[in-house]
């Protein structure tokens, strides 16, 4: 029979890195001091099948309100119970 062993170290898991594709901003009028944007779609990519993971776009910041193609920022929040072993 093998022997049982306790290991008195401790074991360092790191978060699993994952990344969000095809967020889209939806397309506005100008809207004088209106610097919001809405967000649609996003994929998770590099999660594990089965785990409890989604995601909150957040709303958009864009860089500029006037007319223009500019860019937007958000805080993406990471969602679901499995969600604190990804970043």
């Amino acid at each position: 029979m093998p022997a049982s062993y306790t290991i008195t170290e401790g074991v360092q898991i790191t978060q699993k890195i994952i990344s969000i594709s095809d967020v889209k901003g939806v397309d506005r009028y100008y809207d004088y001091n209106n610097y919001k944007a809405q967000l649609t779609g996003g994929i998770l990519l590099g999660r594990i099948i089965g785990d409890d993971i989604s995601f909150d776009l957040g709303e958009g910041v864009i860089s500029s309100n006037n007319a223009g193609t500019h860019n937007v920022a958000t805080s993406i929040v990471l969602t679901g119970k499995d969600s604190q072993n990804y970043h």
